[in-house]
């Protein structure tokens, strides 16, 4: 319209239908009309109100077919009307262009615009056709609409340039309507011949003549393009909205509240799991699938909402149609009317039960992040902390707020170098992760022990985010690993290692040395005589004097050797390389020379040897077992010769270890067996020339009815910790052969030998007193012997046990007499009874001054303290003779008797007779 009011300038444009009432006017701003025609409601209202009535028939007239243009007056000016017809929206409207009375312009519009012209100015597309609906005139329009021209147009179906795809279902409609003579409407497209496509909106009626007959249509086509778009627009907005709310699964609703109505979008009955169909659109059926537990809280909110006018958000749980709990977060804004009263209400519903998992996992997380005891560091990538745990606020001391913004530099305590922590971070960046140790230091300064994990965290698109650092102060339990290993590995006395550990490193010393084909050598130590240290001094002076020689050997090896102490006083060293025998000759020496020397214990001198067997890898042995095995025989081999020296293994060795172990298992056998027996050797008194008594001794042979020396099966049997069960046997055996001679024989004592190691047994006591009791033997008559290293030991058990041993009545003599390190002092306080001169210093009594000045000595101390000496060994007359001048008690030798038999004692009892003239 605008192109029309252009070209007909002052003009007025108005639409109105039939009866007159105006739908739409446009007038240009220079037009000057008076102001109550700008807003009329009728067409008549153009003009003053004493006008009305003439223009009223006027208008009438202008009206009817052929009514064409009139002149129209009101009182202040007049105006020309040119009127067309046409149908808009299904109804008839007139189409009227009113000017005001200027003879200009009058006669412009009717000298220079046919009523043809002006149709052409129209903005819609209008035609007449005949009664067979072939064109008898398109205007400009519609021309413009189909790209042909009008020669073109005119005597043609108006189907044509119709679009292919409508052409069908118009082309069905237009015969259907033509048929009939009506009114007819419809959209369809037409094709430009240039491609470009156009929706309108066509309608169509039919004239008449003045007989009322049908001669054709008149016809518009309105431009409903851009209409058409925008509801194409509309229409994927509308589904994009559908998919986008389905993808973020968030539905609409909208409630009528005064009607009741409460309408779903599809994605609401996708949540709750129903077609619309099986929905009443009501605000109570809504309510019914809302959880029982929160049906209440929900009404109530949205009730408040209404009360308050005011919006409202809720989650809470909704129960599907297949009975599935799931979580929704509502949010609702309110419709209000012109008097602010509530109308409607609009609403979202989001499923959000994925969301609310998550949040229980994440504050499930958080809970564990922070008490968890594991302490927890994150950093961003440029390693500042971003949040730590409870748990390293507690081991590190510094709080939160403190270590914020920090990096964890912060707890370096300058333990590691720079190597340590390169390779921990090629680590982190090759595998994504680093698990170790470090030690970190804690605000106050201490320094701690944490085993840590530290990960790299990426983002969605790879870049690196985070570090996550999980650690744990295991500082206690590595000091506890620390001491567990020292006591599974460690010698407690004097803190060398083990046997155990021993064995792991020469085993991976034998892997060494096959791989690069080398030799080493094992030492094997046993302290000569340290027996005696420890029974003369007590096991607080022989514990001092093993941390002693052990410091003394650790001072001589290189810091690739091992020293380990495997029992009381063995030693065994692991030479990590040697070249050539030689060596460990050289180490050997250096040992003994330093064992030689002196050593101050507990203000005393003393002195040891050693006895060293070597064994090499790999002449001697291949495997950790044959290596110790063959330098142990070595050892021994140093042992049997005299002591204080170094052995090479030798392969005839081994028959001496062999000879060792095969004595072990008759031993053993003899236990279970009953194989050991019992000699007795009688005491003659020198002053009294008659037998005084008699010695139990206890006799062993092997399988091969070979007779073993008591000083070589004993000693096994105490290494053996046998000592104590046969001790017992011994003893009460004894007892029972002895209480019918001592019966017979009145006047006459025995003596039976106890070990240290069944005076040191808590239960030695109960165990005489079981057996004086079963054999009835007089405890007056019964003569223990104990030997001198033994009674003089510092050993508080023993001295408890010869207490109670004196007690009991029982009378103790001291055995093997001045070999040990005995004083004035120490004699004087012990319980014993008898002295037994060691027969070392009896046998040299005829060449050897210095014996005799110390038997003489010891048998002058006795009569001092009232003690009885006994000689042991006296096997010729003229040791006898000297014994008698220094005034020796009594004798027992082979002089007068070797051990005998039970009946070849009662025999030389019988027919004993003095047999010095």
């Amino acid at each position: 319209m605008s192109d029309v009011l252009e070209k007909i300038p002052q003009c007025i444009l108005v639409i109105c239908n039939k009866d007159g009432t105006i739908l739409k006017s446009v007038s240009p701003n220079s037009l000057d009309l008076p102001a109550p025609l700008l807003e009329p409601n009728s067409f008549i209202d153009f003009f003053q109100p004493v006008a009305r009535e003439q223009i009223s028939i006027k208008y009438n007239t202008l009206i009817q077919p052929g009514g064409g243009a009139q002149q129209l007056y009101s009182e202040q000016k007049s105006y020309t009307a040119f009127l067309t017809k046409q149908d808009i929206a299904e109804q008839e409207h007139h189409l009227w262009l009113i000017f005001p009375e200027n003879k200009e312009t009058e006669e412009r519009c009717f000298s220079h615009y046919s009523a043809k012209e002006l149709l052409n100015e129209a903005p819609a597309g209008l035609f007449v056709t005949d009664h067979q609906g072939n064109f008898r005139f398109v205007n400009q329009k519609w021309l413009e609409f189909t790209g042909i021209d009008t020669s073109a147009a005119l005597g043609k179906g108006w189907l044509q340039s119709i679009h292919p795809d409508d052409l069908e279902v118009l082309q069905n409609n237009w015969n259907y309507y033509l048929a009939k003579n009506s009114e007819w409407g419809l959209e369809h497209r037409f094709l430009h011949k240039m491609g470009m496509e156009t929706w309108v909106w066509s309608q169509s009626r039919p004239l008449f003549d003045h007989r009322n007959r049908f001669f054709g249509y008149l016809g518009i086509c309105q431009d409903i393009t851009a209409q058409k778009k925008g509801e194409e627009n509309f229409q994927k907005v509308i589904q994009r909205l559908k998919k986008a709310q389905q993808v973020a699964s968030i539905g609409h609703w909208y409630l009528d509240i005064q009607k009741n109505e409460l309408e779903w979008s599809d994605e609401v009955f996708r949540l709750f799991g129903l077609q619309k169909q099986e929905f009443e659109p009501t605000y109570h059926s809504f309510l019914h699938y809302i959880h029982p537990e929160d049906r209440e809280a929900v009404h109530n909110a949205y009730s408040q909402s209404l009360t308050q006018k005011s919006n409202y958000q809720i989650r809470h749980r909704i129960i599907t149609k297949n009975q599935e709990v799931r979580y929704v977060e509502e949010a609702c804004v309110h419709e209000k009317d012109e008097n602010g009263e509530i109308i409607a209400s609009i609403g979202t519903v989001k499923d959000i039960s994925e969301t609310i998992l998550f949040e229980r996992e994440l504050k499930l997380a958080y809970m564990v992040f922070q008490n968890i005891h594991d302490s927890i560091v994150i950093t961003d990538h440029t390693l500042k902390i971003t949040d730590v745990n409870q748990a390293f606020t507690k081991l590190s001391g510094y709080s939160r707020q403190e270590i914020l913004g920090e990096t964890p530099r912060i707890l370096k305590s300058g333990w590691h170098d720079t190597a340590f922590y390169a390779q921990m971070w090629q680590e982190i960046n090759e595998k994504g992760y680093w698990l170790g140790e470090v030690r970190d230091r804690r605000k106050n300064g201490s320094i701690y022990i944490a085993e840590i994990s530290i990960t790299s965290v990426k983002d969605e698109t790879g870049n690196l985010s985070n570090y996550i650092a999980i650690s744990n102060d295991v500082t206690d339990r590595r000091e506890k690993e620390k001491r567990i290993n020292q006591l599974a590995y460690y010698d407690i006395l004097t803190n060398l290692p083990n046997r155990i550990l021993l064995q792991e490193r020469v085993e991976q010393r034998i892997y060494g040395a096959a791989k690069q084909d080398q030799k080493f050598a094992i030492l094997f130590l046993d302290l000569d005589n340290f027996k005696v240290v420890n029974d003369s001094l007590g096991h607080f002076a022989g514990d001092q004097f093993l941390r002693e020689i052990s410091s003394r050997i650790q001072k001589i090896l290189y810091r690739s050797d091992i020293v380990s102490r495997i029992s009381g006083d063995e030693f065994i060293i692991l030479l990590d390389l040697i070249h050539k025998p030689e060596d460990a000759i050289k180490v050997a020496r250096k040992i003994i020379q330093e064992l030689s020397e002196p050593a101050f214990i507990l203000n005393k001198t003393l002195q040891s040897s050693v006895s060293i067997g070597i064994s090499i890898y790999p002449d001697d042995g291949l495997d950790y077992e044959t290596l110790i095995r063959n330098a142990d025989s070595a050892m021994y081999y140093v042992k049997q010769r005299g002591k204080n020296s170094y052995q090479f293994f030798r392969e005839e060795m081994n028959q001496k270890a062999k000879e060792r172990l095969n004595l072990e298992i008759h031993l053993r056998k003899a236990i279970k067996e009953g194989g050991f027996s019992l000699a007795f050797q009688p005491k003659v008194s020198l002053k009294e020339r008659k037998i005084i008594g008699f010695e139990v001794l206890l006799r062993f042979e092997n399988g091969e009815s070979n007779i073993i020396s008591p000083s070589i099966f004993i000693p096994l049997l105490e290494e053996l910790n046998l000592i104590q069960e046969v001790g017992r046997w011994v003893l009460k055996q004894a007892c029972i052969l002895g209480k019918p001679i001592i019966d017979k024989y009145p006047g006459l004592s025995m003596s039976v030998n106890v070990s240290g190691l069944q005076l040191e047994n808590s239960i030695f006591i109960a165990q005489v007193e079981s057996i004086i009791n079963e054999t009835n033997f007089p405890p007056s008559l019964l003569d223990l012997e104990i030997t001198e290293s033994i009674a003089l030991s510092s050993i508080n058990q023993v001295h408890e046990r010869m207490q109670e041993i004196a007690q009991m009545g029982i009378h103790i003599s001291i055995d093997d007499f001045g070999t040990g390190y005995s004083s004035l002092y120490q004699i004087s306080n012990l319980h014993a009874n008898s002295l037994k001169i060691d027969r070392s210093f009896i046998r040299e009594l005829t060449y050897n001054k210095k014996s005799a000045i110390v038997t003489k000595t010891i048998i002058n101390l006795s009569k001092e303290l009232k003690l009885f000496t006994i000689a042991e060994g006296a096997e010729s007359l003229e040791e006898i003779h000297i014994l008698q001048e220094l005034q020796c008690d009594a004798v027992q030798g082979y002089f007068f008797s070797k051990p005998l038999s039970y009946d070849g004692l009662i025999t030389f009892i019988d027919s004993f007779s003095w047999p010095i003239g």
